[in-house]
């Protein structure tokens, strides 16, 4: 992250992808065992609740900085705090947290910033594809959990998902994912619909039209027509698949609209479809030798 970028962070409010902290997490052997305990249980419950967000943020990279207020201050701008403490290497961190979750945790970042003279460190969660569930209890300065919690973040709130907001953020975090992992099928479609159109026109060239020339000019118009096309057809089937996914966190207005938009979506595929294929059936080849048995029906007239 570059300072720059951190900066900004420090004029925004606490969000689903942002958390702040006054200071590091008391977890040196020092302190209390009761204290260590709880610390722990917090910072498991910040990092988990960042990993998890929520169903509007799935696929963003969230953010727990150390070092500044929760709150920012009247003119608008957040108290910053110099943190000089012991900050364990990510590295110790997924081994603190990994043992309390499942799945666990791939990876996590932290990096540090000199910000008007005060030292901060970010840790950066990047995104997850999964929902992490706590294995055991966990024990806050303000709160005691049982195991099973899947923590979610709503505004600068943490709280414990309901099955059905579970469900509903694993299938969209699935959804996202393997159209991460995947190539673009509005892109892949219109490729293959370009090569395919083409291709057909490229060859049928001759034949339709009756002239030789034109056949590279023509196979480029086929291409571009077909691409189009495939790339509406795959969109709609985009648009299918993001629907499903979003459907339970939708609102019965965005329901109705969603309703009215697909179809429109595939008659308006159809239509293009079928003028080209009308034209193409109605319009006379150019060029066309004329029948010679026509000319005698003519003449003998």
């Amino acid at each position: 992250m570059e300072t720059q970028e951190l900066q900004s962070f420090l004029l925004q409010n606490e969000s689903p992808t942002l958390e702040f902290k006054e200071r590091w997490y008391k977890l040196e052997q020092t302190e209390p065992q009761k204290t260590r305990e709880r610390e722990l249980g917090e910072l498991i419950k910040d990092v988990l609740s960042l990993a998890n967000g929520n169903a509007d943020v799935v696929g963003e990279t969230a953010y727990l900085i150390i070092g500044a207020a929760d709150k920012l201050g009247p003119n608008g701008t957040r108290p910053l705090y110099d943190v000089t403490d012991h900050v364990r290497p990510a590295k110790e961190l997924l081994q603190l947290i990994n043992p309390y979750c499942v799945p666990p945790l791939s990876s996590l970042y932290i990096e540090s910033h000199i910000i008007t003279g005060c030292k901060l460190h970010v840790i950066t969660i990047p995104p997850s594809p999964h929902v992490h569930e706590t294995l055991k209890s966990l024990k806050t300065p303000k709160h005691d959990y049982p195991e099973h919690i899947v923590f979610v973040r709503h505004g600068e709130h943490v709280r414990n998902a309901s099955t059905r907001e579970r469900n509903t953020l694993l299938q969209i975090k699935q959804v996202r994912f393997q159209e991460a992992k995947n190539p673009s099928p509005i892109g892949l479609g219109a490729f293959i619909a370009a090569v395919v159109v083409g291709s057909v026109v490229y060859s049928d060239w001759e034949r339709v039209t009756g002239r030789k020339d034109g056949k590279l000019f023509g196979g480029l118009i086929g291409a571009g027509m077909g691409g189009f096309l495939g790339g509406m057809l795959a969109d709609v089937i985009v648009f299918a698949k993001e629907l499903r996914a979003d459907w339970p966190q939708m609102s019965n207005v965005q329901r109705i609209t969603s309703l009215a938009i697909a179809p429109l979506s595939i008659i308006a595929t159809a239509m293009i479809r079928n003028v080209i294929k009308h034209r193409r059936s109605t319009q006379p080849p150019f060029n066309t030798p004329p029948d010679p048995q026509s000319e005698t029906i003519v003449q003998s007239k």
